[in-house]
């Protein structure tokens, strides 16, 4: 039994192998089961279905991503986390246009050249239904 949160004066307790015993997250093209994949107890995230691996220092990270090229593609939380890595990892940016002084909407990129890695942001389109920052 794992502990995984509370819901108003309830603590909720869940059934969950023990993940030592589960095999290694690798990229999948089975469906995402409906129900959550797994959640997080003290700052950790916990898989329902595979071990995933854990990154004790910025260190092992930047030892990770060494020689490869990331491209994170989405909204303001996907942007978040290329905020967090471009700081923790020390990268140097990269302008991609003169008038581009923010990182905001994207595009953005950044590197570390001691360690060869590149990282790409841009911002999803805008929702089909239309754009929130037109005036209309």
């Amino acid at each position: 039994v794992v502990f995984s949160g509370c819901e108003g004066d309830r603590i909720m307790f869940e059934l969950m192998e023990d993940p030592s015993t589960l095999t290694k997250c690798t990229p999948s093209s089975q469906t995402v089961r409906p129900d959550s994949d797994g959640f997080y107890l003290q700052d950790k995230w916990y898989s329902r279905h595979c071990n995933a691996k854990r990154f004790p220092d910025v260190n092992s990270v930047a030892q990770c991503l060494s020689g490869k090229t990331l491209f994170i593609h989405g909204d303001s939380t996907s942007r978040q986390w290329f905020e967090h890595l471009h700081r923790e990892l020390q990268l140097t940016p990269i302008r991609l246009a003169a008038d581009l002084d923010s990182c905001r909407l994207g595009p953005c990129a950044a590197h570390n050249n001691l360690t060869d890695f590149h990282m790409h942001f841009q911002f999803h389109n805008f929702p089909v239904h239309g754009n929130p920052f037109k005036v209309h």
